[in-house]
């Protein structure tokens, strides 16, 4: 089960506590709702900022998925 933003928000481009809070608060629905804190989340339209891994671990989030084309940006060979 995945998580992300409650509001489905840019975390790159809010604040890093508003982003924070958006994390937990989906984490918490979904732990709520079935009974287990999810482990990974949905960045919302695959949007990547190196800041947000930081925010993802406070958050308690293990794991994410991105964009291919950042690793084919940096140099990165498929």
């Amino acid at each position: 089960m995945m998580s992300g933003g409650f509001y489905e928000p840019i975390l790159a481009v809010i604040p890093r506590e508003d982003a924070l809070g958006q994390l937990k608060m989906m984490s918490e629905y979904l732990k709520d709702r079935f009974g287990q804190r999810p482990r990974g989340a949905w960045l919302t339209e695959r949007i990547w900022e190196p800041q947000i891994a930081s925010i993802m671990c406070e958050a308690g989030i293990e794991y994410t998925n991105i964009d291919d084309a950042h690793f084919t940006y940096s140099g990165l060979q498929a």
